[in-house]
């Protein structure tokens, strides 16, 4: 009965972290940009692995033959809006806008969620897991990265400030974001901290 009921689970967390990016599980109308900047209209599936979008697939239409593409491919994707939970943060627009993200030598497909003084903020949905073999968790957590002039902010770049220091300074025409930020007591954000600051910044400020 436990064995039935740990694969039972497993499978959920499987189909859980499979839908969890953006609920996009089928074919949307929709464009990509490739690197070239030339746009290709179609339709459009993405491919997940571990909850993160790896892949592309593209018809031009439904009898065409899929062409698979990687992120390395992709500079970004435009189509209509679906639905998915994350809504209540990002707010919802006509068309969601994805773009490709790199992180050191990583790269994922980011939602377009908002823009505040220079900076644009984009989620993304990822999976982890954590223990051993025998006792492993599986879970998924919303993230968000900032960019500015196309490159991801980090703080950990700059030893010369501190966290809230550095995003203070990011946001500073914007004094109630500012307040915000420094009230949180953590001398190192947890991507719950990161996620409130964001949840502030487009109920206050929605997309643009």
């Amino acid at each position: 009965m436990l064995r039935r009921a740990l694969i039972f689970a497993l499978l959920f967390l499987i189909a859980f972290a499979s839908n969890a990016q953006f609920n996009f599980n089928k074919y949307e109308r929709g464009s990509y940009y490739d690197n070239n900047g030339s746009k290709h209209t179609g339709i459009i599936h993405f491919k997940t692995n571990r909850g993160e979008i790896s892949k592309v697939e593209f018809q031009k239409d439904s009898i065409d033959t899929p062409q698979k593409l990687s992120l390395n491919d992709v500079q970004s994707v435009v189509l209509i809006h679906r639905p998915c939970p994350e809504d209540s943060v990002w707010g919802v627009s006509n068309t969601d806008s994805l773009v490709v993200l790199q992180w050191r030598k990583d790269k994922f497909l980011a939602k377009y969620v908002t823009t505040l003084q220079g900076t644009k903020i984009f989620g993304h949905v990822f999976s982890s897991s954590s223990g051993n073999s025998v006792y492993r968790e599986y879970y998924t957590a919303t993230n968000y990265e900032i960019v500015e002039n196309g490159a991801i902010l980090d703080y950990h770049d700059d030893d010369s400030v501190n966290w809230k220091g550095f995003y203070s300074k990011k946001f500073s025409k914007y004094p109630d974001v500012v307040a915000f930020i420094q009230q949180i007591k953590k001398k190192e954000p947890s991507i719950e901290d990161i996620s409130a600051i964001v949840k502030y910044i487009t109920h206050h400020y929605p997309l643009k």
